[in-house]
């Protein structure tokens, strides 16, 4: 048999590539034998356009931005799934996200409300690091707000509103 200079490294390079194995989910310890290496993808995003909410596994979620459309009686809030884009005047607008539904949950009795600069008067303008709300408002003071603007809305496990705060815009 002859070999050329360099082909049992590439023969070895060849054999050690056959033995692995290309898995979408790291497979269990036992389902690998000892010594095969494995190579992990990790898992195929199936659409491009970011999800409006995050939900959690025992229905917990928060929906990032959310347009308001009514806070009925301080029971209840109804909103459509938006998003944030840019615009030509105040730097930013909050739209719809597309085929985004109208949505309406009960409020938690001990929910808590955020607004950037109408509550606890004196204040001035107070936002937390990502940019929301951080003065508190009690219930009655936050559905009387001017308006809300790229609300975000935290709902429990049990589909209550929990926490509400709204993001600063000129």
């Amino acid at each position: 048999m002859k070999f050329v200079k360099g082909s049992l490294l590439l023969a070895g390079a060849a054999v050690l590539l056959t033995a692995c194995s290309v898995t979408a989910a790291p497979p269990a310890a036992k389902d690998v034998p000892v010594g095969v290496p494995t190579v992990s993808v990790g898992p195929v995003p199936t659409s491009s356009a970011p999800d409006p909410t995050d939900a959690k596994p025992n229905g917990a979620r928060t929906v990032d931005v959310a347009i308001i459309k009514g806070i009925h009686k301080g029971a209840r809030v109804t909103w459509v799934a938006g998003k944030i884009v840019k615009a030509e005047v105040n730097n930013v607008n909050v739209v719809p996200v597309d085929g985004a539904q109208e949505e309406t949950a009960e409020i938690s009795a001990d929910a808590t409300f955020f607004d950037p600069l109408e509550c606890e008067k004196g204040q001035g303008l107070k936002l937390d690091a990502e940019g929301l709300g951080a003065l508190e408002c009690s219930s009655e003071e936050y559905q009387n707000l001017s308006g809300h603007y790229g609300t975000r809305i935290v709902i429990n496990e049990r589909g209550q509103v929990v926490k509400m705060a709204d993001r600063y815009h000129p």
